[in-house]
């Protein structure tokens, strides 16, 4: 049987701005739509790098075919190009959809990708572009990829409306002081609004890569190569799949001409933070949750006790003082005893080879046992009312510290 289409055609676009439609089957047209935000930055007169000129970059569409694809595969509808893609791509998407139906067939199906032809891009393009949101992972790549290419020009694309709220009220001041302390260090900082999540977005967290690998692409006719963060270990995302970001289907998300490689899959998160703890750029950036770290959701505090294992005491964006052991800290996602044991296992045994008989040893030894203890559905956890009560106290401690971090800040 026949499969119904998606067709992918541009939209009028300009310096700065791409801009892309999505005509489904019934009728309705989704825009998706990439700008820069460079006005933010007073007093910097900077060439935008993305380029809605279709005629100018030969009908190139790479970057909305791609950030169409879990909404194509989701409905089970082709995606027909109005233009071209990159040499490459359409085989390499078709591998993508058919794996992800292997692997949820009750969300996904496979589909074909056609385009009006494959482009090669110019020779000689120079230059890297690092998906960047402040977390340790882009931070651990961006590291990565300045050291490991000297001298070459290197751009940290961060994307407002995707992991960073539009709603947050502080997120451009960070933006700001971020851009600054990267110009210090020879990066630019490509602050740019994406509509991606409500518009090619299934669910987030099967298809986030594929909304990042999208924006990247945007960036492919002035940059040679782009690059996202692992946010797991390699064992780890093999035991999480499907999810995201994988090491199977991630290099599909690549052209032949513009490859987007996923850096840190070998490296584990202690491996991460220290390598960034000597860097002091990526020091003052890194923000775990809110723009403003809270300091005692889950992830904060696995930051924050996998910094102190490996003897920094005072990371610049959190607290001076060590988190107080909080018997409602749980780990949300589904394969906990995976995260716990690839995660919060290693930084006690850590902490316990290089920082004996501190009294912040003693903390993080309680956190763990409460952690534990969740896991386990052990102790108090094993109250249904206390349970659902440590979720809603965990919710609102988060909230509020947020709250209080973005008024430290506005004081500073």
């Amino acid at each position: 049987m026949k499969r119904g289409i998606i067709r992918v055609s541009p939209l009028p676009g300009g310096p700065g701005r791409i801009s892309a439609a999505l005509d489904l089957p019934t009728g309705e047209t989704r825009v998706l739509e990439l700008s820069e935000k460079a006005e933010l930055y007073p007093g910097e007169n900077r060439e935008p790098l993305l380029d809605g000129d279709y005629e100018n970059n030969g009908g190139d569409l790479t970057w909305a075919t791609v950030g169409a694809m879990p909404l194509a595969i989701n409905l089970g509808l082709d995606l027909v190009v109005d233009g071209v893609v990159q040499e490459g791509l359409p085989e390499r998407l078709n591998g993508y959809s058919a794996i992800w139906q292997d692997w949820r067939p009750d969300l996904f199906q496979a589909v074909e990708v056609r385009a009006e032809s494959e482009v090669t891009l110019s020779e000689g393009r120079a230059g890297l572009v690092v998906a960047l949101s402040g977390g340790l992972d882009s931070l651990h790549t961006l590291r990565h990829v300045r050291s490991a290419n000297p001298g070459e020009p290197v751009v940290a694309v961060m994307l407002w409306g995707f992991d960073h709220s539009k709603e947050d009220p502080t997120f451009l001041d960070y933006a700001r002081t971020t851009a600054g302390l990267l110009a210090d260090v020879d990066v630019r900082l490509c602050l740019t609004e994406t509509n991606w999540t409500r518009v090619g977005s299934v669910d987030i967290a099967m298809d986030f890569a594929a909304g990042l690998a999208s924006a990247l692409h945007g960036f492919g006719h002035g940059t040679r190569k782009g690059f996202s963060g692992a946010d797991q270990h390699r064992d780890q995302a093999m035991q999480f799949i499907p999810v995201a970001h994988n090491p199977v289907t991630d290099p599909l998300l690549s052209s032949d001409q513009f490859p987007i490689e996923t850096f840190g899959f070998d490296h584990t998160r202690l491996e991460k933070c220290e390598d960034i703890a000597s860097d002091q750029t990526a020091m003052a950036i890194l923000r775990v949750c809110h723009t403003y770290n809270c300091g005692v959701c889950e992830k904060c505090q696995r930051t924050r006790w996998g910094m102190f294992s490996i003897g920094v005491d005072h990371p610049p964006t959190f607290g001076r003082s060590l988190p107080f052991p909080r018997p409602w800290v749980s780990l949300s996602k589904p394969l906990k005893l995976q995260i716990f044991e690839g995660m919060w296992v290693p930084i006690l045994r850590r902490a316990e080879q290089s920082r004996p008989g501190t009294p912040g040893l003693r903390r993080l030894r309680i956190q763990y046992r409460m952690i534990k203890w969740g896991i386990e559905n052990r102790g108090p956890w094993r109250v249904p009312f206390l349970r659902r009560l440590f979720v809603a106290v965990a919710d609102f401690e988060k909230r509020a510290r947020g709250k209080l971090e973005r008024l430290r800040h506005k004081a500073r």
